[in-house]
């Protein structure tokens, strides 16, 4: 299945449950204390501003709703141990358009959503500032299948996550959020599998330290698309996306824009643990000057397609420890346009496979497509990639301009030139390209309208080959009872005034696949 609709299948669920759930929720209670939330199917509605001393609200209950109605919950409000909101092992609880304030920084894990081996949880369009040490904002442990959307999350305590998804909190949905805060890392995922991280606004500004806005760790199958991830005015390091502890497999990276600006010490994305099979395309990143867009310092194997990288070094393979690896390059290249600048430490080792595309259109002089065209691309060395062009007379290929191997990355073997050949109906055609950056082709054949199966006999059935690309212009009229075979792959086009006119009953034009027709006003047939 194309993960680029898992965001929307997620939202429909979403959807679907919320409405399970607000039809089970028959009874409503207005609240002004914090309290626990015990009975099932209720809808607490918030009145007034609360506080604590130390936790303020407990779900006790499955089914239940907090609607916050814009009020505050200010709970450690003297600096107590305490929640904001408390959800332990009840299922099904929405927490939606509330503001959840910690009182005071003085002690520390005291997170403002707490949920804990509970499933279905709704927490949206919330309000939520936290700022003592390790007080995250909104805090999953062993809980899945959660929508998080539409809130608005400040921390300001050092190591204080703004959200966090842990230990086998899998398939929740985290969209469109806004997420500001100085923790080490803002969003972090971390031994969580299946989630989808959507559209969200991520900015991290540690003071002090390492900062990054994203962090994955020992997190498999996560799919992040459309979001946008800030690290800036860090102390030692940031990092837009940092692959921390543990090993990550399959996760997939679409259209994000990653920048991370501190200093020659910030880098845009910084694997420092396997990222195997990690997928990267549409990517934008940006670091300050004299930083690093993407630092590998392990073995690991990952694709990155269709992005543009904006740094001093645009990759670094930056450990002597890194011995094996494929990274495979397509189209990546920086907002100059410019190659990619790739810098090796000395002793390391893995292979990069830097790729560009080539696009063909296969058409002829009369301006209409060549579909059939066969389409031949092969390298220095004598391998090559054949295609036939699609309906539209259009092909692609993915070319390797070169590979960069060897200890250091010493070794650059190029596979360019590349000789280009393209033939349809006995013409052929051929052109050298440098593969150096994406390259668009365009072959023109002349239509062999003169082909002897593209003019009828006068009498009896008339066999015709697509293959011919015959070219009507001018009538022709079928005699009574013979019929019209069309066999081949290729295009007959129909201009104004060519028509084929059918003089007596019961005639046919029998049309087999791979034949491409154009009929254009004024052309075709008639009976």
């Amino acid at each position: 299945m194309n993960r680029n609709i898992y965001p929307v299948l997620k939202a429909i669920m979403v959807i679907v449950v919320m409405f399970i759930m607000f039809s089970m929720n028959t009874r409503a209670e207005d609240i002004s204390t914090c309290r626990d939330l015990n009975a099932t199917g209720t809808i607490y509605v918030l009145t007034q501003n609360i506080s604590s001393i130390g936790s303020c609200i407990n779900v006790t209950a499955f089914n239940v709703t907090l609607d916050g109605s814009g009020y505050t919950i200010n709970y450690s409000s003297t600096g107590a141990y305490g929640v904001g909101i408390n959800i332990s092992r009840q299922n099904n609880t929405v927490i939606k358009n509330v503001r959840v304030v910690e009182g005071s920084a003085t002690t520390s894990s005291k997170y403002g959503i707490y949920v804990y081996f509970a499933n279905n949880t709704i927490i949206y369009n919330n309000t939520i500032y936290t700022n003592g040490t390790s007080s995250n904002a909104i805090y999953l442990l062993t809980s899945g299948n959660a929508n998080i959307d539409s809130n608005i999350i400040n921390t300001s305590g050092t190591t204080a996550f703004g959200i966090y998804l842990m230990t086998s909190s899998n398939n929740n949905t985290v969209q469109n959020n806004n997420l500001y805060g100085i923790s080490d890392t803002l969003l972090y995922v971390r031994n969580s599998n299946g989630n989808t991280v959507n559209n969200n606004s991520v900015k991290c500004v540690s003071k002090a330290g390492a900062g990054n806005a994203l962090g994955l760790a020992g997190s498999n199958n996560n799919y992040l698309s459309n979001n946008d991830l800030t690290a800036a005015n860090g102390g030692s390091s940031v990092s837009g996306i940092l692959f921390a502890t543990n090993n990550n497999y399959n996760n997939i990276f679409v259209n994000n824009t990653v920048r991370a600006m501190q200093g020659t010490s910030a880098i845009g994305i910084q694997i420092t643990t396997t990222c195997n099979n990690c997928t990267f395309s549409g990517m934008n990143i940006q670091t300050a000057l004299g930083a690093i867009g993407i630092q590998i310092a392990i073995n690991n194997n990952l694709t990155i397609t269709d992005s543009i990288i904006n740094s001093t070094t645009d990759v670094r393979i930056s450990s002597a420890s890194v011995k094996a690896g494929y990274w495979n390059f397509t189209n990546v290249s920086r907002k100059d346009g410019k190659p990619l600048n790739v810098s090796w430490i000395a002793g390391a080792n893995g292979t990069l496979n830097n790729m560009w595309y080539l696009d063909v259109y296969a058409n002829y002089t009369n301006g209409t497509a060549a579909p059939s065209a066969q389409i031949n691309a092969t390298d220095i060395y004598g391998v090559a990639q054949t295609t036939t062009a699609d309906a539209n007379g259009n092909a692609r290929f993915t070319l390797l301009e070169y590979i960069q191997n060897g200890s250091g990355g010493n070794t650059k073997t190029f596979s360019s030139n590349y000789s280009i050949n393209a033939s349809i109906a006995g013409q052929g055609l051929n052109i050298s390209l440098n593969m150096s950056t994406n390259r668009f082709q365009v072959f023109t054949f002349t239509p062999t309208g003169g082909a002897t199966s593209c003019t009828y006999g006068g009498s009896g059935n008339w066999a015709l080959n697509c293959a011919d690309n015959c070219i009507f212009n001018t009538a022709q009229i079928i005699a009574n009872g013979d019929n019209v075979t069309i066999t081949g792959t290729g295009t007959l086009t129909f201009n104004s005034g060519g028509i084929w006119t059918f003089t007596g009953f019961y005639q046919y034009v029998n049309i087999y696949p791979g034949c491409v027709i154009n009929i254009y006003p004024g052309g075709g047939w008639n009976t």
